[in-house]
């Protein structure tokens, strides 16, 4: 269930970025602060051990890879 979900998110952020003419490569800073703080913010998750704080942890671990398919694609 997880690799048909993740291929069609996938497939379909993919297929969002060639045919957009947003030009994502704008935000390359934010994406690397955003994989910073995120880094960050997991040695928290990992030293408070707080089952919502990982569900929160891992939503917005999704969205931001998910803008990773974006500007890398």
């Amino acid at each position: 269930m997880a690799v048909s979900i993740t291929a069609i998110l996938v497939l379909t952020l993919t297929l969002f970025a060639f045919q957009t003419k947003i030009d994502f490569t704008f935000a390359s800073g934010f994406v690397l602060i955003s994989l910073v703080i995120l880094v960050i913010f997991g040695v928290f998750v990992i030293l408070f051990r707080d089952r919502i704080l990982s569900i929160v942890y891992s939503s917005i671990a999704a969205l931001l890879f998910c803008f990773y398919i974006l500007f890398d694609t």
